[in-house]
């Protein structure tokens, strides 16, 4: 698998890499009543089974698409227990953080 660009990890990081001349794209999105917001890590999508198979962007969508009617804690639980399943006894190298929330 491919790797994915470095992101900053810390606030500290990020004022770093912006004062060595990193740039950011950023956009506002507006959030509807009902609307679903997931913030993850990259640990969450590149967690590995023992047969060293990411957990994958896809996997994840289609789990996200199948708990959308959900609650934020729902959706959350389904994550990470989705995620647990799939890595097994696998040791994990990275931080698998997520943050769901529900607009009301």
């Amino acid at each position: 698998m491919g790797h994915r660009a470095r992101k900053p990890k810390t606030i500290t990081e990020f004022r770093f890499l912006k004062f060595l001349g990193t740039s950011y794209n950023s956009s506002t999105v507006a959030l509807e009543p009902g609307d679903v917001l997931v913030i993850f890590t990259d640990g969450v999508v590149e967690a590995e089974n023992n047969q060293e198979e990411e957990y994958g962007d896809t996997r994840l969508l289609a789990l996200l698409a199948a708990n959308r009617r959900g609650s934020a804690a729902d959706i959350l639980k389904a994550v990470m227990g989705s995620v647990d399943t799939f890595v097994g006894d696998a040791r994990q190298h990275d931080d698998l953080t997520c943050l769901v929330a529900r607009v009301v």
